[in-house]
């Protein structure tokens, strides 16, 4: 299903009918960057520590699409 801004309204209750009866939701999004220096991930890093870094870096910028998925 595509979604677009000019198709939302009309996609809207089937995408929420559809996460209300999901078992797993996974939204995959292209954003206008990946990580900064100070977010940059090391071999040393813990899991905490790698997910805290990937936290951050995706606050830092902006989703631009969210690519197609089936419903």
């Amino acid at each position: 299903m595509e979604v677009t801004s000019k198709n939302f309204e009309e996609k809207l209750p089937k995408i929420l009918a559809s996460i209300e009866d999901a078992i797993f939701v996974s939204i995959d999004g292209e954003f206008t960057g990946l990580s900064s220096k100070e977010d940059a991930f090391s071999a040393l890093d813990t899991p905490s520590e790698r997910f805290q870094k990937a936290r951050n870096a995706g606050t830092k910028f902006m989703l631009i699409q969210v690519k197609e998925i089936d419903v």
